[in-house]
């Protein structure tokens, strides 16, 4: 794998691709090429590497004109064998050679040389990469509402559209969206993207009332298809950046407003990854998938026996994967025939036998080991399912 670092530029690190030329570029040119040079001059933009060039069959020469420039070079066409330089000096490139010029940041200018009537080939890169740095894929750049609303019973908006992104979440209650014409049922918890320019109309039940968080706001992300023409169960740690949301906006301390769009960016990168996740395990062979998912069941119940004794919850097993609960629920239920919160009871009800076997705890002890909320608690569970207290079952071990 490129591990995106720049390189500085010497004979040493780069001798395998080509030569620094100490003389300068123009003197350069004079003792590289015998015969008529090609000179130009190249605004360079681009910030990641789509495509490739290779001299066929003479060098060429580069050198920094302006701005800060990063030469990626490569001995074969493949992902692996990238090296980047920050461009800082002319150098000339050998015949055979993959490279291309990114800018680090703003715009950069380059001069090149080549002899003339040599051929240039171009290569598309079969993934894009950049030098080290961070480039965000959501870019939130407003927020232009936010509210909580809460609604009368069968309350009805009639609907719109608008060239902005827009969030609903029910917080309590229950509502109806049409998008597009296509219907959907928001329930607490639940939530749901309006991507621009998306008609979506509301309403509620005549004998419900409906509480719901309303986000409108600008954003630039290329993969809108995650987020939109579908709704959301959201989790405890979503739900909360929900609140902080909400918090902040009635905030008058420094930088509150930043705060919001942070947590917004958050909320959905979160949901971005469990939709990635899922659908590029949707989309593999059927044994492939049953592998991936046997392998996502394993991870999950090595949390759980790992953390018997805390309080579980599937937000926070599906946390530690990370998939969305709702899906994780149903690949566990899928591959082990119950639900993930009817396995943890079993398998701490199991646990509570070997522990009462073993001698070393009393009852009270033991339902403190296995997270139970009180010992009384943990004794009804167990007379449900065994049939007998814990305290009959650990005297008949004994007779």
């Amino acid at each position: 794998m490129v591990d995106n670092m720049i390189e500085n530029l010497n004979a040493i690190s780069f001798n395998k691709y080509g030569n620094i030329i100490y003389e300068g570029f123009s003197q350069g040119i004079k003792s590289i090429y015998h015969g008529d040079v090609i000179l130009e001059e190249h605004e360079i933009k681009e910030k990641t590497a789509g495509k490739f060039l290779r001299a066929e069959d003479s060098p060429v020469t580069l050198d920094i004109v302006d701005g800060i420039a990063i030469l990626c070079v490569s001995l074969m066409p493949s992902q692996e064998e990238i090296r980047m330089f920050l461009l800082d000096k002319a150098i000339s490139i050998n015949p055979g050679v993959y490279y291309c010029v990114l800018t680090l940041y703003g715009r950069c200018r380059i001069k090149s040389a080549m002899l003339e009537g040599s051929r240039l080939k171009e290569l598309e890169n079969s993934r894009e990469f950049a030098p080290l740095g961070i480039y965000p894929k959501v870019e939130i750049n407003k927020v232009h509402t936010l509210f909580y609303q809460e609604k009368e019973k069968g309350f009805i908006f009639k609907g719109e559209k608008h060239g902005f992104w827009e969030f609903t979440y029910v917080d309590r209650g229950s509502m109806y969206n049409i998008v597009d014409g296509k219907g959907y049922r928001l329930s607490q918890g639940e939530a749901m993207f309006y991507g621009s320019d998306q008609h979506h109309i509301q309403w509620s039940d005549v004998d419900l009332s409906v509480c719901f968080v309303t986000v409108t706001f600008d954003m630039e992300f290329e993969e809108a298809s995650l987020l939109t023409d579908k709704k959301f169960i959201l989790d405890h740690e979503m739900r909360e950046l929900i609140g902080k949301i909400i918090a902040e906006s009635s905030n008058n301390s420094y930088y509150a407003d930043d705060l919001v769009i942070c947590y917004l960016k958050e909320l959905i990168i979160k949901l971005v990854r469990g939709e990635k996740l899922e659908s590029t395990i949707d989309r593999q062979e059927t044994q492939v998938r049953f592998k991936i998912e046997n392998s996502i069941v394993a991870r999950c119940l090595e949390y759980i026996h790992n953390n018997i004794s805390r309080k579980l919850s599937v937000s926070d097993i599906a946390k530690s994967i990370p998939i969305s609960q709702s899906y994780l629920s149903i690949i566990f239920k899928k591959h082990m025939d119950m639900t993930l919160v009817d396995y943890i009871n079993s398998f701490r009800l199991e646990k509570s036998k070997e522990l009462i076997r073993s001698g070393e705890y009393n009852i009270t002890q033991i339902a403190d080991l296995l997270g139970y909320t009180s010992v009384h608690y943990f004794s009804n569970q167990f007379k449900l399912k065994y049939g007998i207290s814990p305290r009959s079952y650990a005297k008949s071990i004994k007779s």
